[in-house]
């Protein structure tokens, strides 16, 4: 069965490298995660590292979850690639870009590959991820620029979360 594949992309007024530096801070990952989702690392490895293992749950009871994932292909400050080795899906690839547009602006996107759990049938699954997807996403585009500027920075959206879908 082939993966779902979504991505969505920013463009942020700010230099590639400060995306970068806030995507490598030990707690960047729980403050892009909605605090209703129930995020809590519990073993958070080597941070962003090849093969650094970032072990967490996610979800409220009764539907809670392990979520391990396997950082690879780290690119410095460019990109890297998280895999799923247990999630509720059946496959999940989230690959992170930040391409440097000028100077003083980059573009960050995040391309993921998804297959959705076992029990769900396809034609459900597809509209459910493509929600959530855009809608998590697209909250995660808004607190890296929301980080960014409470450092000082200047992060300012130039276009607000353009997602592209192949769901």
């Amino acid at each position: 069965m082939e993966a779902f594949r979504f991505e969505f992309s920013t463009e942020f007024a700010a230099p590639a490298e400060a995306v970068w530096d806030f995507h490598m801070r030990p707690e960047a990952l729980e403050m892009l995660t909605p605090p209703l989702m129930g995020f809590c690392i519990t073993e958070p490895g080597d941070g962003v590292a090849d093969g650094s293992l970032v072990q967490a749950e996610v979800g409220v009871w009764p539907f809670r979850f392990a979520w391990h994932a396997l950082h690879s292909g780290v690119e410095a400050p460019r990109s890297f690639t998280d895999l799923a080795v247990k999630s509720p899906f059946r496959y999940w690839l989230h690959q992170h870009v930040i391409e440097p547009v000028s100077a003083t602006s980059c573009r960050l996107r995040d391309v993921i590959w998804v297959l959705p759990p076992s029990w769900a049938p396809r034609w459900l699954a597809r509209p459910f991820l493509s929600f959530g997807l855009r809608t998590l996403f697209g909250w995660r585009h808004r607190q890296t620029g929301r980080a960014i500027l409470a450092q000082g920075g200047d992060l300012q959206p130039l276009n607000s979360g353009q997602p592209l879908l192949n769901i």
